[in-house]
């Protein structure tokens, strides 16, 4: 068990031992082949988190054992509406699409694969933008339509896509791609950083930037942060950006001797991700952040709240 205080609140300490007890689980299921249950962890066995090393998420996996492509066109298109979507088996129904690609075609496809399976991860929110859908389209009365919304959002990118490269390839640091996709109707903070991740991962940019050398601090990584660095009862919770991501910057610089002095780097040593993308053996910002919301989500549910989700 990770846990077994009774604290209201965690300490860094209870992140680190959360991070290295759901790397172990990823290590004996996918590595050691063991049967479930990998953990004796009563939270951990019973609830899903993500992995902590974001690219081992079965649908990012599937994103990248699928995108075999070094054409940057096609990278950005097919990560743009892939993440719109979000679900396992995306490309398995409609294949890569191509720059130039009928927007007809591709609504036709996710029309019949609706029929027998959601074609939207619940994983985070896509807000609507129906005025994305032309008035002379044959789909414009259906505009509604979450599938046919995201289908045309694609196009318009697919019809700009010599500016968009022209823009992130001019941008003199990640956090200028940042802020350049944010102008992409309807892409929020939260879907430019996982856009700006993804990328990392075909090296895509021309810098050599990797998910080591930006990290956009969400919400979810926020509240964690509050949990692990101050008592909440100092209602001290609204900090700057850059306060939070000092913070990340600090647990990324030092896992190694967190770990070290909490008698688990060895344990860390044996278990850690060897073809991560970034920092090996240890975790980068990104990965730091995206942990950090499970953090927060397992600290939730020992205190009650929270969806069982089995692992399958």
């Amino acid at each position: 068990m990770i846990m077994e205080s009774k604290k209201v609140y965690p300490e860094i300490s209870d992140f680190w031992r959360f991070v290295v007890e759901r790397q172990k689980i990823w290590f004996k299921k996918e590595i050691e082949k063991k049967p479930y249950p990998w953990t004796g962890d009563p939270i951990l066995r019973r609830y899903r988190f993500c992995n902590v090393y974001r690219e081992l998420d079965k649908c990012t996996r599937h994103l990248i054992e699928n995108l075999d492509t070094k054409d940057r066109k096609t990278i950005f298109l097919n990560v743009f509406i892939f993440r719109h979507f979000n679900y396992y088996g995306f490309f398995d129904d409609i294949g890569i699409i191509e720059p130039g690609f009928d927007e007809k075609e591709i609504i036709s496809k996710l029309d019949r694969i609706r029929k027998r399976k959601k074609i939207f991860n619940e994983a985070y929110v896509i807000h609507p933008i129906s005025t994305i859908v032309p008035k002379d389209s044959p789909f414009y009365n259906r505009r509604k339509e979450k599938h046919v919304q995201m289908v045309y959002l694609t196009k318009y990118v697919d019809e700009r896509l010599d500016d968009i490269l022209d823009n992130i390839d001019s941008s003199e640091t990640p956090e200028d791609v940042h802020t350049f996709l944010m102008k992409i109707p309807n892409i929020s903070d939260f879907m430019a950083y996982e856009l700006w991740t993804d990328l990392t991962y075909f090296g895509f940019f021309k810098r050599g930037w990797t998910d080591n050398d930006f990290v956009n601090v969400g919400s979810g990584a926020i509240w964690g942060l509050n949990l692990i660095s101050f008592n909440k009862d100092t209602n001290e919770l609204q900090r700057s950006k850059k306060y939070y991501e000092r913070i990340i910057y600090n647990l990324r610089d030092n896992m190694k001797e967190y770990l070290d002095r909490l008698g688990l780097l060895d344990t860390w040593m044996e278990i850690y991700y060897r073809d991560a993308y970034s920092n090996v053996p240890f975790l980068s910002l990104r990965n730091i952040e995206h942990s950090l919301c499970e953090f927060r989500k397992y600290w939730r549910i020992k205190f009650g709240r929270g969806r069982i989700r089995r692992y399958r």
